[in-house]
C-alpha cells in the first residue's frame, strides 16, 4: 500500500520556507507504517531547495521514502500522485490537534485509523 505524506503541518509545523518543529508522534507512526511494508511518498507543494530540505529532513529522521512528489514504480503522466491514503493537515476529515497554538495532524488518531484499516496491527 502507498501512503502520500504532506510535509508542513503534517510532519512538521508550518514554518515555510523553513522547517518547523516535529509534529508529535509522527515519526513513530510512520516507522510502523514502513515496518509493515507500506510505501511512503512525500507529497508536498514544496519545490526546489525547500523540497530537497523536506526530503532530507524526512530521511535524516528515519522516514523511509519511496518517492518525493512522484512514485518511481508507478508510471503516471498526469502529474497526480497515486496513493491508497493521503495524509495532509489540509485534507477534509484529517484528524487535527492543537500543538503550540497551531492545528497539525493528530498522529495518535491516524495510528488508530491505520489499525482499523488493517495497515498496522
Amino acid at each position: 500500500m502507498i501512503l502520500a505524506l504532506d510535509f508542513d503541518g503534517t510532519v512538521t509545523t508550518h514554518r515555510y520556507p523553513g522547517i518547523g518543529e516535529r509534529v508529535p508522534y509522527c515519526l513513530e507512526v510512520l516507522e510502523r507504517v514502513s515496518m509493515y511494508g507500506h510505501q511512503i511518498v512525500l507529497w508536498t507543494c514544496r519545490n526546489g531547495e525547500e523540497l530537497d530540505e523536506a526530503a532530507t529532513y524526512c530521511k535524516s529522521n528515519g522516514i523511509v521514502l519511496s518517492g518525493v512528489n512522484r512514485i518511481p514504480s508507478v508510471p503516471n503522466k498526469s502529474g497526480k500522485i497515486f496513493a491508497d491514503i493521503y495524509i495532509d493537515d489540509r485534507g477534509l476529515g484529517t484528524p487535527l490537534i492543537d500543538f503550540n497554538g497551531e492545528k497539525v495532524v493528530d498522529w495518535i488518531t491516524v495510528e488508530r485509523m491505520l489499525c482499523d484499516l488493517g495497515w498496522i496491527p
